[in-house]
């Protein structure tokens, strides 16, 4: 899983702009939520900045932009295991894993 925040433009002058001559900013802050904890504070410092969880099976993330900022959050889930089968009229069908598919040859 990874979380993409996109920041939208205008950056309000307000804004910590010292390094954007080399694409870096003072944007915001976030950070994975674990069950119990609160993982590692990471700085939103680009306009396109991707973060994943440093640890297996968070349940929440948390992001504070700076005032007059806006941004589109896009999570990204990859799924890492084999997804169990489906059974179809009685047959056991996996799109993942193709068991249970038949080929239909093009004449």
């Amino acid at each position: 899983m990874r979380i993409l925040i996109a920041v939208q433009a205008p950056i309000p002058p307000q804004v910590s702009q010292s390094y954007s001559p080399f694409g870096w900013y003072k944007l915001g802050v976030c950070c994975w939520n674990y069950s119990g904890f609160d993982g590692a504070v990471e700085f939103i410092n680009t306009l396109n900045f991707c973060t994943e969880p440093k640890y297996s099976n968070p349940t929440s993330f948390r992001y504070s932009l700076a005032p007059g900022l806006t941004a589109i959050l896009t999570p990204s889930l990859e799924i890492t295991g084999t997804p169990p089968g489906i059974t179809i009229n009685g047959q056991v069908v996996n799109p993942a894993t193709g068991e249970g598919m038949t080929v239909n040859p093009v004449i």
